[in-house]
């Protein structure tokens, strides 16, 4: 969001600049110009504009308002831009930032936007402060702009707009919440676009508070947010919903007639130019790439390293030579390798191409003329696909599909792949680009037809003028749309508004056009009246008989698909429809299906009784930190030994049943090393029949085998030190599971993402083979995300079960498959009600094929059973703690021969037992 001048980094104290071709826009290529406002002119204290970057520090670096760390927040990189760095708030804590600085709201516009990463969410009346100014609660005195439930929401106290989109954890988002003084209007966008207004509000009346960034306040009850915030940006004005769309989804403009590096958007994502020189551009100035060695390169797109997120590129070339050639690559080195792709280029004839990926698709274009300025652009969603522009001309495009990506921030060269030649491609051949570039934009969204269409019109759309056919300056006609209070000739001229006496006027809710937050045409949303039957909606809150389904208003009956009425899941319970089957939600005995025996409404799900716990809830404490041994995972041999890891003292312990004491069979007692006779923090170890123990010894990337007797170990699978994804290698390794014969372990091998079978009598340095995954972190029944741990299914086909600790899930696989079947978990969700995981650490199932799985950030165990995603806690309470009711952080868990469970209660360097009653 900060504005640069030429020659200047801290320069945006009063001005804005429009960095699209977007209606009402003043003079492109100019890195700031006046915003206009109807009200009147008011200096602020500490100027009207306020930028806190969050570069390692809370710091204003415009006016002065800096703040100051609460409870110790933390920075972390890279941030938004893909360099430097994001505050880092952590909820339990109770960390924010306090601005102590006085700043008046009261009586006056303003406009906050940031970027932010919530990593924790909480559906209902739960608070996640964002940006708060508190003085009492009252009406229109506790200025709140924050998460409510899922959704943004901007407040006065008794009076405020929630968004419409709910928001999910781990993903960026970009927030803006802006009062408008004059109509007494607020509003809330998400990633640029309005989310929710409502009128009649306000004005918000206190003074004389700090300003809190990550906190809410009401009264002596405060609500922290948790996650990561970044470009927080305080303006004393309303700012126009073309700028903030450009602040979201504007990733970087190079029109290459400043600075050479210089990007006039608003993340200043700083270029390299490499044997390359200006020249006579399209508009201006652009580059000239005369050279084999010549390349442009920007690194620090994070948005577009998100799989199937929206996007669209627009530049002008000008070619010089015919044939193949890159004209932009994507990759995660600098030398165009890792993770690359080439999405555009020119084809062995010369025709244009544009890629996409998984599934592998390309768009061609025609052979574009040389020593001739030809605009290109290429816009992507999921839902339309991939579509290729030529000179604003529709060419073609694929079907809906995914796009893949690598999960990380993205590096794009421009004119030269680099090392990367043999990145996918397609049909492009890559090479070197001969001739001119000019007017480089990237965009986090889907560009319209409309919109692709004025970034080729040169200046005509950006050059501050009523010219052509515009009926405003830079709008209407040919160009975009108009904004509210342009002038207009058709209603077609305005931005999704009717044109009314030459003006484009404001939304209403009876223009007979869906805007205005609407769902329908003149109804649903916030602002409006609730829609009737068969008209749009996104929540049942927008139609007037309160039920929305597959996004239409619709009568509610026992058969339509939604949850509704009395039912207590879909279609099921309650006193009208039919009863619920098996694991479906219910309240009480009555709702579940009486057609089986022995079912009944357990923790809210339709359950058999005989899957309730029959464990005792109160641990005995075998040993602890005390008597020096602790574990991360343990195995149970046939005799009832148990075996343990203890990664901290890097050491495998052995306690024989009924033995008071136990001993060391493995690694050398608080001495890490990588020698034979040594360990560095071991994860998990098993036994063979012979007696011959196996040990992940993770940060040492090797599995180590100690034939019984001996305690020095042979390196089977991985090489010692050397940790990688090829066949060969492993990358801390977290667990591994055996066949009934122990002839092939299987290895869950995080860094990688997958899951590699290793035959027991292996070397160091031996391939190994993938079982599971694609060494690509993803959420997909395809893809594995940080597996910790597997158990080997013998009694049903030969499985793996796969616990995804990153992921938060546990999926099945059967072996020789390419994909699996999610059993427990939201998959890439983290969360703690009965479906939910929260980095799961281990898996075992009995042999009623009960399914117990170690929730370690829940700090419980879950049984779930047979076929069952509803989880019991059969272990632990939910919240971190040292009595005997309680874990903290658990581990790992296993079973004697009479079913009494054994849990590492790692967090509290302990061995917790369990009766079975």
């Amino acid at each position: 969001m900060m504005i640069t001048e030429r020659g200047s980094t801290t320069s945006m104290l009063a001005t804005r600049k429009s960095s699209t071709p977007e209606s009402g826009s003043t003079t492109a290529k100019n890195p700031s110009t006046t915003t206009t406002t109807t009200e009147e002119a008011v200096v602020y204290l500490n100027g009207n504009y306020s930028f806190w970057p969050m570069e390692n520090n809370a710091v204003d670096i415009i006016s002065g308002l800096y703040g100051e760390g609460a409870n110790s927040p933390t920075y972390v990189t890279p941030g938004i831009t893909g360099s430097g760095y994001a505050l880092k708030l952590i909820r339990t804590s109770k960390q924010y930032i306090k601005i102590p600085s006085i700043k008046s709201f009261a009586g006056v516009s303003f406009t906050v936007e940031m970027w932010i990463y919530p990593t924790t969410l909480i559906n209902g009346d739960h608070f996640f402060g964002l940006f708060t100014q508190y003085t009492r609660s009252s009406k229109d005195y506790s200025l709140q702009m924050m998460i409510r439930g899922l959704k943004l929401s901007l407040d006065f106290y008794g009076g405020g707009i929630d968004g419409a989109t709910s928001l999910t954890t781990n993903t960026w988002y970009h927030a803006a919440f802006v009062y408008d003084y004059p109509s007494k209007t607020q509003t809330v966008y998400l990633n640029g676009y309005q989310d929710g207004s409502h009128s009649s509000a306000g004005p918000y009346l206190g003074t004389g508070s700090s300003i809190n960034i990550g906190m809410h306040q009401d009264g002596t009850s405060y609500d922290y947010f948790d996650g990561y915030i970044d470009q927080v940006s305080l303006t004393m004005a309303v700012n126009s919903a073309d700028d903030i769309l450009d602040d979201a989804t504007l990733a970087s403009w190079y029109s290459f007639d400043y600075e050479i590096t210089y990007d006039s958007g608003p993340n200043k994502l700083q270029g390299k130019a490499v044997d390359l020189t200006l020249a006579s551009g399209k508009v201006d100035q652009g580059l000239n790439f005369s050279l084999n060695s010549s390349f442009y390169q920007i690194p620090g797109y994070v948005l577009l390293g998100v799989k199937s997120s929206s996007f669209s590129m627009s530049l002008w070339v000008q070619r010089t030579s015919t044939g193949g050639g890159t004209l932009v690559h994507y990759s995660t080195q600098t030398d165009g390798q890792g993770w690359c792709i080439v999405p555009i280029g020119f084809s062995s004839a010369g025709n244009i191409i544009a890629t996409a990926w998984a599934p592998d698709n390309q768009v061609t274009g025609p052979v574009l003329s040389v020593n001739t300025w030809t605009h290109v652009a290429t816009t992507y969603s999921q839902t339309d696909g991939l579509t290729l522009y030529v000179n604003g001309v529709y060419v073609g495009s694929t079907a809906p599909q995914s796009n893949d990506a690598p999960g990380t921030s993205v590096i794009l060269t421009l004119g030269n792949s680099l090392g990367g030649g043999r990145c996918n491609s397609k049909s492009i051949v890559t090479g070197t680009f001969s001739g001119y570039i000019d007017e480089f934009r990237v965009y986090s969204r889907e560009l319209s037809a409309r919109e692709v269409s004025a970034l080729t019109k040169d200046k005509t759309c950006i050059d501050g003028i009523m010219n052509e056919n515009e009926t405003d300056i830079d709008c209407g006609g040919s160009c975009l749309t108009c904004a509210v209070g342009k002038n207009c000739t058709l209603t077609k001229d305005c931005n999704n508004v009717q044109c009314v006496n030459d003006i484009c006027a404001s939304a209403t809710c009876n223009d007979t056009i869906t805007n205005n937050g609407e769902t329908d045409v003149d109804c649903g949303g916030s602002n409006c009246s609730p829609c009737g039957t068969g008209k749009a909606c996104s929540g049942a809150g927008d139609c007037a008989i309160k039920s929305c389904v597959s996004s239409t208003c619709k009568n509610k009956t026992c058969s339509d698909g939604i949850m509704n009425g009395d039912e207590t899941d879909i279609d099921c319970g309650g006193l009208v429809c039919p009863t619920c089957a098996l694991y479906q939600m219910c309240k009480v005995d009555q709702d579940c299906s009486t057609g089986s025996s022995n079912i009944s409404c357990i923790d809210g799900y339709c359950q058999r009784a005989s899957c309730n716990s029959s464990w005792s809830t109160t641990g005995i404490t075998l040993f602890s930190s005390s008597t020096r041994l602790t574990c991360t995972r343990m195995f149970i041999d046939s005799n009832d030994t148990l075996y343990g890891a203890d990664k901290d003292r890097h050491y495998i312990w052995k306690l024989s049943k009924n033995a008071e004491n136990a001993i060391i069979v493995a690694g050398v007692y608080e001495s890490a090393g990588s020698d034979s006779a040594k360990l560095h923090y071991p994860e998990d170890v098993y036994v063979d029949r012979y007696g011959s123990i196996y040990v992940v010894d993770t940060n040492n990337q090797r599995i180590q085998k100690f034939i019984n007797g001996t305690t020095h170990g042979i390196t089977i699978a991985g090489q010692t030190g050397l940790g990688g994804c090829s066949l060969n290698r492993l990358y801390y390794p977290r667990g591994f599971a055996f066949d009934p014969t122990d002839t092939f372990m299987y290895i869950a091998d995080r860094s990688c993402h997958r899951v590699v079978r290793f035959s027991t009598n292996s070397i160091s340095g031996t391939d190994g083979i993938v079982v599971a995954g694609t060494g690509r972190s993803d959420n997909t029944i395809e893809t594995l995300n940080g597996p910790y741990n597997i158990r080997y299914l013998s009694s049903i086909n030969n499985d793996l079960l796969i616990v995804n600790w990153d992921g938060h899930s546990v999926i099945r696989w059967t072996l020789d498959a390419t994909s699996g079947t999610f059993v427990a978990g939201l998959p890439g969700i983290s969360c703690s009600n009965s479906v939910c995981l929260f980095e799961p650490a281990d898996v075992r199932i009995d042999a009623n094929l009960n399914m117990y799985v170690v929730d370690e950030k829940n700090h419980r165990v879950q049984m779930f059973c047979e076929n069952s995603h509803v989880g019991v806690t059969i272990f632990g309470n939910g919240v971190a703690g040292d009595s005997s009711t309680q874990l903290n952080s658990p581990r790992g868990i296993t079973f004697d021969s009479a079913m009494n469970m054994y849990v590492c209660d790692t967090g509290n360097k302990r061995v917790q037992k369990f009766l079975k009653l």
